[in-house]
């Protein structure tokens, strides 16, 4: 600190120092400095010690790199390498310290490449600035524009197309859909028609002066609206012999008979 000229009272500001190297470990004694402009000083290297009431911080153009929610900013964030070598360098009796503050190897490039295309920096050159570093930067940011306008197109061409086949096929299952509802439909209308008819199945038994005839209804439905019977299994006795006879009785009366029932011998 004495190479620096701070003697005495101690400062509550530095501006426009030009040094060069670390910045010493009992820089850190400085706890009333406000303001610290270090700024243009290429040849700075390593972090600036936090300071309790430190307020204003310039390290842009240097070579410092500033410390995780610092009020100092310079042109990237330490790296755990730069928080190392520089607590070696200033003789930090605690050499893990600030470890926690740093960032990775590939955040650090990202960090360059966002302070590259500082969006400040599209419109107005440092002073220091080489010119074609800024005209190139700004060819750059003008690519990368048209690059997303032509990438915006495509993408809102693909949705599009997406959309309409989305609404083609929509339209397909509807069609399907109530072609499926209409034959169903028809088959809804024919089963109407033969539901008045019963799967009936009969046995013959007969002797030479007897003849039973047994009815089996398969269903729970009625032979006919009007005849009244609704039994699934039905005997029916002749005491004849005669099959023409008892055909011709039984469909006869089938047939003809609407509100009686059937006209047989014993039921």
């Amino acid at each position: 600190m004495e190479d620096n000229g701070f003697h005495g009272n101690i400062p509550k500001t530095i501006k426009n120092s030009k040094v060069t190297g670390y910045i010493p470990y009992e820089f850190r004694n400085l706890e009333k400095l406000e303001e610290l402009n270090l700024s243009g000083n290429p040849d700075l290297n390593g972090y600036v010690l936090p300071l309790p009431n430190l307020k204003t911080c310039d390290l842009n153009q240097s070579g410092l790199c500033n410390l995780s929610n610092s009020v100092c900013s310079s042109s990237h964030e330490c790296t755990k390498n730069e928080i190392e070598k520089t607590n070696t360098e200033i003789h930090n009796p605690n050499k893990n310290e600030f470890k926690d503050r740093s960032i990775g190897f590939f955040e650090n490039i990202f960090n360059k490449i966002k302070n590259f295309f500082d969006f400040r920096k599209i419109f107005y050159r440092d002073s220091d600035e080489p010119p074609v570093i800024y005209i190139i930067r700004f060819v750059i940011f003008i690519f990368i524009i048209v690059f997303l306008f032509e990438l915006a197109s495509h993408v809102l061409g693909w949705i599009s197309d997406f959309w309409s086949l989305l609404m083609e096929c929509r339209k397909i299952v509807k069609r399907n859909k109530k072609s499926y509802s209409d034959a169903y439909s028809d088959v809804d209308s024919d089963n109407d028609d033969t539901d008045n008819y019963s799967d009936v199945s009969s046995e013959y038994n007969y002797d030479d002066t007897n003849v039973f005839i047994k009815v089996n209804n398969n269903t729970n439905n009625n032979y006919n609206a009007n005849n009244n019977i609704n039994y699934n299994n039905i005997s029916i006795h002749f005491d004849t012999n005669n099959i023409d006879e008892i055909y011709n009785n039984i469909f006869h009366n089938t047939n003809t008979n609407t509100n009686t029932n059937t006209n047989t011998n014993n039921i």
